[in-house]
């Protein structure tokens, strides 16, 4: 692949179903998110070379795994032995989180995946204040940052709110860049579909109610995203540098 996509939203990778660029999104104070900044993905595990030399030419140069050390071992990224790529694994939830997504599946709700990303917020806010600081410590010059969870939807879809949220992102706008993981992921998940208990297929998408249920309850409950992100260990310069690696001028 010789085009490098710099100013699309999707980039259209074999391996990679769900790999977006955060950049294009207009705000509300008039601003527009930068292209080629963060890219956020489903995993990067068993690429073929075009896709690695894809994200090595683009240039990519961190990749934060927000996988559990088991998803790692069960499907080990393709990035780790590109030396051009700096990886960070920082797990997004812990495993006592990952507990009790397994107990929300038995639960009788339409809204599971929204139950959980709100269950992330209230009991997961280190995990991701972490990767959230790594983002902003990190030297935009040097490349292109890219994080991922398994599908890239549901920890992914949290930390990429959170960060739309920082920068003034409509609502809607939040909601359709968490929709659409889906549409590209159906030729991933709909074949395994029937494999899951009928409950549980609802996790295989990205229903829009879920994000919108989780922004509702995070506006009501947590207020501005910068106080929330404060409140658990930000510093007010890092919100600014994150400000400035997401916007155009």
């Amino acid at each position: 692949m010789n085009i490098l996509y710099k100013e699309a939203s999707r980039k259209p990778l074999k391996g990679m179903y769900n790999l977006r660029d955060l950049g294009g999104l207009p705000t509300t104070t008039g601003k527009i998110t930068k292209y080629g900044r963060i890219l956020r993905s489903d995993e990067p595990a068993g690429l073929p070379d075009v896709s690695i030399d894809y994200l090595r030419r683009f240039p990519v140069r961190l990749s934060i795994d927000l996988r559990s050390p088991s998803e790692r071992n069960e499907r080990p990224s393709s990035l780790t032995a590109i030396p051009e790529i700096s990886e960070r694994h920082l797990p997004s939830i812990s495993d006592s989180i990952l507990h009790e997504l397994v107990n929300m599946v038995d639960r009788d709700s339409h809204s599971i995946l929204g139950d959980f990303y709100i269950y992330m917020i209230d009991h997961s806010a280190a995990e991701l204040i972490a990767v959230l600081k790594a983002i902003a410590e990190y030297d935009p010059r040097d490349g292109a940052i890219l994080y991922h969870c398994v599908q890239g939807k549901d920890r992914t879809g949290v930390i990429s709110a959170l960060l739309l949220m920082l920068v003034n992102v409509r609502d809607e706008d939040i909601v359709a860049n968490y929709q659409i993981s889906y549409t590209y992921l159906r030729p991933k998940v709909d074949p395994i579909a029937d494999l899951y208990p009928k409950n549980m297929r609802q996790m295989l998408r990205s229903d829009y109610w879920n994000m919108e249920r989780f922004l509702t309850y995070f506006h009501e409950q947590h207020g501005p995203v910068d106080e929330y992100l404060i409140r658990h260990g930000m510093k007010p310069r890092e919100l600014d540098i994150l400000r400035q690696r997401l916007l155009l001028p």
